[in-house]
């Protein structure tokens, strides 16, 4: 964990600590976080997760660098790279002299530096020069070549050398960050040489020792590289190199391993670790040379002796062994216990020890030591539970490596010390029988007086803690708890008790259960007192009764929601909530929908009105349940009549008269009849009307609902009496129907002329396409019943329809129809010949009647070519994909006679599949083949055209569609894989001996195509890769970086199928990473020890190495291997190697021990390499054991304390004193008697929480000589025999039987098992056994067995298992016994006897038994029950008792079945789901009458547009049955009048169901049959002809003209403009006459206008000042009253005049007075015009001058704002202008007003001021220029005439000339320096908001340009703005100067940047010498608030 804390700064950090976990193995460079902002420094903390933590801390500085930023394409990079010097050393030769006034070049020096930037760049420095030479050199540098000169500046003297040290540094812009490496650092020689060489005399003396013994005293710990001596020597010789002296070292080893000498100081110093030598005195010879030539030794040599003084003791502890006991409650620096320790060294530091705990666990963090070895509490004890701590205590010397001494302080913490306590003493508790399982109802709770401390308890598998003062609960096993233990359990852990199995199972049916529950805490202290617990179950033990129920009562249709109808009312003995009743309606039908029950009262109530009901008797089954589980109920049924109509309708007058006119139209009111009914609700007071009797009202139409009677025929169209005569009646709508009496209504018609009418239409005829022209067709006739002769005489005409009036003629006089034109060049099948007949009466009387011409087109059959098809296909076809198409050829040339429709046939499964579209032929697929397995479909097709009538082709097709499919999955060959690889592989290494192959026994691709890939697992996916059939490496760094050294890549093969077949297969690769073993070096060692040397001492140490990257395969252990005596009395650390003596050899004999060291590496397999040790021993006879191998013992844990078992024997005797000495806490369990050696146990056993098996004692024996104290040790090694009892259950079997419907989670049988060994604790298991325990569970801590599964799925009578029960110890020991469980099951279910059941019955039969049903069951437990399930409405009716009799509740008279079929089950009422079923059919004779009708016949006349759904006519009947009739339509003539009427088949009501205009047929006889609803249904014995004559629309609606207007834009709404008028040649006083108009469009004419709908008259309705347009063109439909309507479309179009209003003057007359002198150009009047137009352009205004060519020419007129201008200056003189100005609008049309303006001038002398002209200063003026492209002339001199003019009045002016002579300058071409800007990148922050008006000035810019003139001159402007920022930004500057403000003049936002190019430009005159720099300004926009969140910009 690393911190990261910010220390004050200018900054602010984003968050005030980082922090990041790091990886151990975390590279060095690694990324470890980013902080924000910069230019703080930081305080780093790296913290471990050790117990305690420990950490360590340093300051890192974050610092931005700026200069990254000044580079606009650079990256930056950390300055990463130190400088380095081309070469590490220079030697230089110089002559002696005087350099200071010429300075003298020594030598060139170079280095480099791979950074860039500033970290790049190059310093020189002298940091220090030899011989006092420091003001003799300096470095004159080239930084950018990164090369410096050494140069000579002072006085040199010969025959000296100089050092110059030169260091390199970089330029980093933080100094800090400057580096410098090991070759930044050169050392140059300046070697000075006599001026005159032929002064130097040669080598004449030799060096000469001054210091000849050198005698020096150093520890062995001394570091490598100190200097430990020194020899001295000097030279007579007066010049170098004879005087430079050199130092050389003469020793045998072992001194030339340990020390060196340097040559040019004379330097001795330590090159190795003296302590891995073991000498004394180390000895050594120093000579001495000179460098001269030739070279001269020293006479003498000089002595060094080296004494090393050594760690010879170990540090000791005294006064042990070390224990302490304390409570928990002891404080924070309470002294604990005192550790003594010491030295038996002399010398420092080797006898200075210093002591440290380093172990064990938690008692570093609860207690500490002392410096001084005090023992103190460190932490709160009660925070933690353990009950032991062991402090392991090091006590090391200052040697190095240090010796070591440890011990173990033993502290024992007192913590359990209270027991729990109940709460109460007694617990009782009512519960009932039916309480859920698991269900707390009860809690006992007991409180434990310790504090929230833990045990610590060790387990085989896991360490747990449990607190002292948490209480755990659990029910005694005494006997008097036995039953209740049975069925109630305790949670242990919140006391709160619950059902373990229901009491229901208990066969005793037990009322009170007593048990007692006793509290233990975690600590294991139980309660003193228990807990009695008394559990009273009330139990279910009767069912329900009705006490009035059969019943039946009466209720009126009137009755309100919410009434009381019925309260039901029953009684159940049994108490409390299994005596509380529940009440529910069931059933079928609608009862349960009508009324509701009171669950908890009974009362039955109406909660849905009965007014929307039709049933009059309602059949409620109620049932009463109570409140056990399951519940225990019973049903009987209540029948309530419904009461609904009481009152019959009533006329309000006896008899109707009437009168009309026969021309009065369709529709036309008669008058109304009116009758009341005085029920009070619908429908039994909605009264209907009817004609009745035989008199005919088809001419007249009555309302059913309003008696309001039209006329429904026109009355004039055909002979009729002149008065009608009807009897009407009134009936009401209730059940049953009530009829009013029938009265009179009399209808007189005054009549008029008669109709011709056709005596042979209408007719049908057929007729071949290719019939001859002028063929005769057909030939009508008609009669006329008139007596007149014009009226007698008719013509014929064809009217319609269609194409039929140019296709066919009729003789006018003989009725003949034939062809007129040729049947061929119309595609019709069928045409509608519409022949009229007329009189010539006035008005002339007619009648239309049709002529069905039928032409037969369709000639020729389909037929297939070819009639075989095959294709195939995949199974994985897509559906709907195209299959195959066939197809087929027709010889009819026409559509539809030659368009095919196909159809698909064949096999079913073939149709399944496979579809066919009926146009196209193609085949393709309708449903997923891989739902089927066949390989073949055969399919039929059939084809047939689309003719009138359509043909069936001559032949069929068939289609043979064959299905490849994915049968085989594939297959790994020689699967699965395996390969063994070093993790010394390389990247794309192939795994040896792995070869993928695969294989698909399918045929066709892509089900045999198969791909491998990998799919696993773990990280082998991310190391190897699949290539081909080979798998490689895929990264072999990671592979050896890994330390998994096996790994499983998983393949999976798929083929092309859709679902894949896939198989799976896997490579086991194994790594071999441990591949070198250690070495030792050397490998031989030797030693020699006295016979007597102290025990733990150190003899030797060993070393190796193991060059294995990783570990554990370089992580290696020692120990020693071979020869069993030298492991008895040798100890090797296995970490150090470090050999010691672990056994005294004193008194052994033997005087040389061979040990054979091993160091054996931890990786896999292990390797390992041996050394060989040789000790010799030098004998001393002293005191020693008379058994020189260790002891050995074995115990058993249950061994009481002070039993001795083995005896230690030392010589010689006597007064030998024995005491154990080690090792670790042996001491703590292990005592010896100082006089006998008897050990024995000091502490019991079972007290070790490690539960340990062997124990090592180490003894000494210690004896008084004379020659001093001599003592001696050896080893006991303790094997203790623990857990030496197995756990074995009480009984070898268990059994027990249970019921097949055992509820989950009850108790089926519990194991009990006894451990002598009192300290186990035993956890129960089922061993699993497939087939056997799946349904069963065992609680581990109870031995209770419960059922997990339920038992009724399966069929299994016996489960055998096994039980294991193990006490948890070390080693665990198991007990084993089997179980055997018995389940009863419902074997064989019940059966109906002698069925089928059925009978007759009467529909008036009495309410009691009808019929007997039996039913048994061979395996009966309970009773044999049966039950009504059904049918519809037979239990409403029937049900059966408890002896199987079906029971008649009610009369059947109200119902309407003929039969009944009850449905009946059987059960066992222990196995209610497992039934037998019967029915029982009842059958009941109902209908004896049929239904007749009340008219034999009806008929009626309409029009063709008669509307849908209105009544045309009523037929009647009735039934004596009183029977609800039914009226059915059973035929037409022709047969699709069915399609067009629709009779009501309740009311009988005959309507139009379908526009009669779709049809052409004149006549319908329509057969109507009647039905009751009697069961069974009958009909009546005749059909009633009801016959319809239907008049038709023959002409559509006809616009005269065009309709236009214009009206002015403030015409009033509701005003008329327009009229549009249509004819129609239909007559007026029939519908088709009567038009209608409306707007169907265009834009926004409906919005403005609407349209008259009889008149045709357009009106406004809205102001047309609402909008501007200045026409509304509309379109208008007139319709008849056809329907559909005949309609025809006219264009209205209304121009708007909206420029009303001319513009006016005001006033219209101007005049005006002005001077001579008035200035050209200024205002002389200004005139002015209104509009009172609403809108522009109407009301804009233009000014014009008219009809004056003289005011045009000195006046200027504004013509927008009228104001008139001087234009030209007047003669001087007076002068009156007048002229004509117009204002004209820009309306349409365009409208104008007129004005007069009046000018007069007036002279002024005075005001003649300007009395000269302009004069130039030089008559003619030159100037020279720079050449360049002047408009492309060549001209050396140009000249031209400037003019002067003044202003005044009249204006003067002079001239002048001009000469400009253009020479050639070559010195002119002068812009040679572009514009600089004076930094190189600009910052600025800003702040958020928009400065669109407020224009900020950012910052100011600038720049120089060495050029003189205009090439100096810099103008600036913005090249680009980044962000889309071109707007927001500007630029403003001063032409005179060189600087320009950036302005932010928009919206800028939070968190944005923009860089802004800014290019500075010089002004040469030449574009092409123009010269630029650009800079960029970066512009971040911050935050307005600091509170705001920060930005983060890049």
């Amino acid at each position: 964990m690393i911190n990261v804390q910010c220390t004050p700064a200018t900054f602010e950090f984003s968050q005030t600590m980082y922090a990041v976990q790091l990886p151990e193995m975390t590279p060095v460079g690694s990324r470890i976080l980013q902080v924000f902002p910069a230019n703080a420094s930081l305080e780093v903390i790296a913290t471990d997760e050790a117990n305690p933590t420990r950490s360590g801390r340093t300051t890192v500085f974050v610092i931005v660098e700026d200069f990254c930023c000044l580079s606009i394409n650079r990256t930056c990079e950390p300055n990463s790279h130190a400088p380095i010097f081309s070469a590490p050393l220079y030697f230089v030769n110089v002559m002696e002299g005087d350099y200071s006034t010429n300075n003298q070049l020594l030598i060139e020096i170079s280095a480099v530096d791979n950074d860039f930037g500033p970290d790049g760049d190059l310093v020189f420095e002298i940091q220090s020069v030899s011989n006092n030479g420091d003001g003799k050199f300096k470095i004159q540098q080239n930084s950018s070549e990164k090369k410096a000169f050494i140069i000579c500046i002072g006085k040199l003297s010969r025959n000296l050398t100089y050092v110059i040290m030169i260091r390199a540094s970089d330029q980093a812009i933080h100094v800090f960050r400057r580096r410098m490496g090991k070759r930044s650092i050169l050392y140059v020689h300046v070697i000075v040489w006599a001026l005159i060489l032929e002064r130097i005399t040669g080598n004449s003396f030799p060096p000469e020792i001054l210091n000849g013994n050198v005698n020096e005293r150093i520890p062995e710990n001394t570091k490598f590289g100190v200097t430990v001596a020194t020899v001295t020597a000097s030279d007579r010789d007066p010049q170098f190199p004879d005087n430079e002296i050199r130092f050389r070292m003469f020793a045998v080893k072992p001194t030339l391993d340990f020390f060196a000498i340097e040559t040019e100081t004379g330097n001795i110093f330590l090159k190795r670790d003296l302590t891995t030598d073991t000498s004394d005195t180390y000895q050594m010879y120093v000579q001495a040379y000179d460098m001269g030539s030739p070279s001269k030794t020293s006479a003498t040599n000089a002595t060094v002796t080296i004494d090393v003084y050594r760690n010879l003791r170990n540090p000791f502890f005294s006064g042990g062994p070390f224990a302490a006991n304390i409570p928990e409650t002891s404080v924070i620096g309470t002294s604990v216990l005192q550790i003594n320790f010491g030295d038996s060294d002399t010398d420092a530091p080797f006898n200075t020890v210093t002591v440290s705990a380093i172990g064990d666990d938690k008692a570093l963090t609860y207690f500490r030591l002392e410096s001084y070895g005090q023992i103190v509490v460190n932490s709160d004890l009660k925070a933690d539970s353990d009950f032991q701590y062991l402090m392991r205590i090091l006590a090391q010397d200052d040697g190095s490596p240090p010796r070591t001494a440890t011990t173990v302080a033993t502290i024992t913490v007192q913590r359990n010390i209270n027991s729990p306590v109940f709460e109460r003493q007694s617990y009782n508790e009512t519960i009932l029988e039916t309480r859920q399982l698991g269900l707390s109802f009860l809690q006992v709770k007991a409180t434990d007086g310790d504090t929230r401390l833990f045990a610590y308890f060790i387990s085989t598998d896991i360490d747990f803690q449990v607190p002292y003062n948490e209480v755990r609960y659990l029910i005694s096993s005494d006997a008097g708890s036995a039953l209740g233990a049975q069925y109630f359990i305790v949670d242990d852990v919140t006391g709160d008790i619950s059902l373990r199995q229901s009491p229901k199972l208990d066969n005793a049916k037990t009322v009170d259960y007593t048990f007692t529950v006793n509290a233990v805490d975690r600590g294991g202290r139980s309660a003193t007192i228990p807990a009695s617990v008394r559990v009273t179950v009330i139990r279910n033990t009767n069912a329900p009764v009705f006490t009035n129920l059969p019943n039946a009562n009466q209720i009126n249709h009137n009755t309100s929601i919410g009434t009381q109808v019925f309260q039901v009312s029953a009684r159940d003995p049994d108490p409390g909530v299994f005596g509380q009743l529940t009440y529910s309606l069931t059933g079928d039908g609608e009862s349960t929908s009508v009324f509701d029950i009171n669950r908890t009262s009974g009362v039955i109530t109406l909660q849905q009105s009965l007014f929307s009901q039709t049933s009059t008797l309602y059949t409620l089954r109620v049932r009463v349940q109570d409140g056990g589980s399951p519940r225990k109920e019973a049903m009987n049924t209540l029948t309530l009549t419904v009461q609904r109509n009481f009152e019959t309708p009533r006329f309000v007058s006896n008899s109707y008269t009437f009168t009309i006119k026969e021309n009065e139209p369709i529709g036309f009111s008669v008058g109304q009849i009116v009758a009341t009914d005085a029920d009070s609700a619908p429908p039994n007071n909605l009264v209907e009307y009817y004609f009745v009797g035989s008199t005919p009202s088809q001419r007249f139409l009555i309302d059913s609902r309003t008696g309001v009677i039209t006329i429904r025929k026109d009355l004039t169209t055909e002979e009729t009496p002149s008065s009608y005569t009807f009897r009407v009646q009134a009936r009401d709508s209730g059940s049953p129907q009530r009829l009013s009496q029938e009265i009179p209504l009399t209808i007189n018609v005054q009549r008029n002329d008669y109709d011709p009418l056709f005596g042979n239409l209408p007719f049908s005829v057929t007729i071949p396409a290719n019939a001859n022209q002028f063929s005769t067709v057909y030939t009508v006739n008609s009669t006329d019943a008139d007596t007149v002769l014009d009226f007698q005489r008719r013509e014929y005409d064809i009217i319609g329809d269609d194409a039929a009036t140019s296709l066919f003629a009729v003789d006018a006089t003989a009725g003949r129809i034939t062809i007129s034109s040729l049947l061929t060049s119309d595609p019709a099948v069928q045409y509608r010949v519409r022949v009229r007949v007329r009189d010539f009466g006035t008005p002339r009387h007619s009648s239309t009647s049709l002529l069905l011409v039928n032409v037969t087109r369709n000639l020729n059959a389909p037929q297939f070519n070819p009639t075989q098809y095959f294709a195939t296909i995949l199974e994985t076809q897509p559906l709907g994909s195209n299959i195959q198409q066939v197809s087929s050829s027709d010889l009819d040339t026409t559509a539809p006679n030659n368009v095919p429709t196909y159809t698909l046939s064949g096999n079913a499964l073939a149709l399944q599949y496979f579809q066919l579209n009926p146009s196209t032929g193609v085949v393709s697929l309708y449903k997923d083949l891989r739902d089927d397995t066949a390989t073949s479909y055969t399919l039929t097709v059939t084809v047939a055209d689309n003719g009138s009538p359509s043909l069936t082709g001559t032949n069929t097709a068939t289609v043979t569609v064959q299905v490849n499919r994915n049968l085989q999955p594939p297959r790994f060959i020689n699967a699965p894989y395996s390969s063994t690889i070093t993790r010394l592989v390389t990247d794309n290494s192939l795994l040896p001996g792995v070869t993928v192959s695969t294989a698909d026994d399918d045929t066709v691709s892509p089900f045999r195509d198969v791909t491998v890939s990998v799919i696993g697992d773990d990280s082998a996916v991310s190391l190897f890769e699949l290539v081909g059939s080979s798998v490689r490496v895929r990264n072999a760094a990671n592979l050896a970086a890994d330390t998994a050294n096996t790994y499983k890549l998983r393949l999976l093969a798929e083929d092309g199928g859709s679902p894949r077949k896939t198989a799976t297969t896997t490579i086991d690769i194994t790594v071999r990473r441990n591949i070198v073993p250690p070495q030792f070096n050397p490998t031989a060692y030797n030693a020699t020890i006295l016979e007597n040397y102290p025990v733990g001492s150190e003899i030797v140490t060993v070393s190796a190495t193991d060059s294995d990257p990783q570990p554990p395969n370089n992580q290696f252990k020692y120990s020693i291997t071979g020869d069993t005596t030298a492991m008895t009395y040798f100890y090797i650390n296995p970490d150090s190697g470090r050999i010691s003596l672990k056994q005294s050899i004193k008194g052994t004999g033997v005087n040389q021990f061979r040990l054979q060291v091993t160091a054996t590496d931890e990786g896999t397999p292990s390797l390992s390499r041996q050394a060989i040790v040789t000790v010799d021993v030098t004998i001393d006879d002293t005191l020693r054991f008379t058994q020189l191998q260790p002891y050995t013992a074995s115990i058993d844990e249950n061994d009481p304390v002070d039993r001795g078992f083995i005896t230690v024997i030392a010589t010689p005797q006597p007064n030998i004193k024995y005491s154990i000495v080690g090792f670790s806490d042996s001491p703590d369990y292990f005592k010896i008697d100082e006089n006998t050696g008897v050990i024995s146990v000091k502490t019991d056993l079972r007290k070790d929480l490690s539960k340990r098996f062997k124990y090592l004692i180490q003894v000494r024996a210690e004896k008084q000589f004379p020659n001093g104290l001599q003592s001696v040790e050896n080893l006991v090694n303790v094997t203790v025999l623990r857990n030496i009892n197995a756990p074995v259950f009480n009984s070898t079997q268990y059994q027990a039987n249970i019921n097949e419907k055992y509820g989950l989670g009850q108790s089926v049988v519990q194991v009990f098992a006894t451990d002598l060994d009192t300290q186990d604790v035993l956890i129960y298991s089922i061993i699993d056994q497939a087939g056997e325990t799946e349904p069963f569970y065992m609680a581990p801590s109870t031995g209770i067995i419960t059922l997990k599964q339920l038992l009724t799925g399966t069929t299994k009578t016996r489960y055998a298992f096994t039980v294991r029960v193990r006490d948890q110890s070390k080693p665990e020991r198991f007990g084993q016994s089997t179980v055997v469980i018995n389940v009863r099951r419902n074997s064989q279910p019940p059966v109906f006897e002698r069925t089928p059941y059925g009978a007759p019955i009467n529909y008036n039969q009495a309410p009691g038994p009808v019929y007997t049903t039996s039913a048994r069951d061979p395996d009966l437990t309970g009773t044999l029950t049966y039950e009504v399930i059904g049918y519809f409405s037979a239990p409403g009716y029937f049900t059966v008792n408890s002896n199987g009799e079906v029971i008649l509740l009610s009369s059947l008279a109200s119902d309407t079945a003929l039969s009944y079929t009850l449905g009946l089950a059987a059960y066992d009422s222990d196995y209610p789901n497992d039934k037998a079923y019967a029915n029982v059919t009842l059958t009941v004779n109902r209908n004896p009458n049929a239904p007749d009708f009340t008219n034999p016949s009806y008929s009626i006349t309409v029009t063709e547009s008669y509307p849908l759904a209105v009544s045309l006519l009523q037929v009647s009947g009735q039934d004596a049955d009183q029977h609800v009739v039914e009226y059915i339509l059973e035929s037409s003539n022709p047969i699709d009048g069915t399609q067009f009427f629709y009779l009501n088949p309740s009311t009988g009501a005959l309507t139009v169901s379908r526009p009669l205009t779709e049809t052409g047929t004149q006549t319908f006889t329509l057969q109507v049959r009647l039905r009751d609803n009697g069961i069974p249904p009958r009909s009546s014995a005749t059909t009633a002809p009801v016959t319809i004559f239907i008049t038709r629309n023959n002409n559509g609606p006809i616009f005269a003209g065009t309709f236009t207007t214009s009206i002015n834009e403030t015409t009033p709404t509701s005003t008329a403009v327009l009229t549009v008028t249509a004819t129609d040649s239909d007559p007026n006083t029939s519908p088709y006459g009567q038009l209608k108009y409306r707007i169907i469009g265009d834009g926004d004419f409906t919005q403005f206008f609407n349209i008259d709908a009889t008149t045709g008259s357009i009106l406004v309705q809205r102001p047309l000042t609402s909008q501007d347009n200045a026409l509304y063109q509309g379109r208008i439909v007139a319709e008849d009253g056809g329907s559909p309507p005949r309609s025809a479309t006219a264009t209205a179009i209304i121009n708007i005049l909206r420029n009303i209003n001319s513009p006016v003057f005001n006033p219209n007359n101007y005049s005006i007075t002005i001077d001579e002198t008035h200035q050209v150009g200024q205002n002389v009047i200004t005139v002015t015009a209104s509009d009172a137009d609403r809108v522009a352009p109407n009301n804009q205004i233009v000014y014009t001058i008219i009809n004056s060519k003289t005011a045009e020419f000195y006046f200027y007129l504004d013509p927008k704002t009228g104001h008139i201008y001087l234009k030209q200056c007047t003669t001087g003189k007076e002068v009156l202008f007048v002229f004509n100005v117009t204002a004209t609008d820009r309306g349409f049309p365009a409208l104008s007003d007129n004005a007069i303006i009046n000018v007069e001038i007036k002279e002024c002398p005075k005001c003649k001021t300007n009395l000269h002209s302009p004069r130039f200063f030089a008559p003619i003026y030159f100037v020279n220029i720079r050449e360049g492209n002047y408009s492309k002339t060549n001209l050396n001199l140009i000249q031209f005439n400037v003019t002067a003019t003044d202003r005044g009045f009249p204006a003067l002016s002079d001239n002048a000339i001009i000469n400009v002579e253009i020479k050639e300058c070559p010195k002119c071409k002068t812009n040679l320096h572009s514009p600089r800007f004076f930094a190189p990148i600009y910052f600025v922050n800003i702040r958020e908001g928009n400065y669109s008006k407020t224009n900020l000035n950012l910052i100011q810019i600038s720049a120089t340009d060495d050029d003189d003139g205009n090439d100096g001159e810099i103008l600036f402007d913005i090249q680009s703005v980044s962000n889309n920022g071109d707007d927001k930004f500007k630029l403003e500057q001063d032409q005179f100067n060189t600087n320009a403000n950036v302005i932010c003049s928009g919206a800028v936002n939070r968190c944005e940047t923009y860089l802004i190019m800014v290019r500075a430009s010089d002004q040469s005159f030449q574009m092409e010498r123009r010269r630029h720099s650009t800079v960029p300004v970066e512009v971040r926009v911050v935050p307005f608030s600091t509170y705001a969140n920060k930005c983060t910009f890049t």
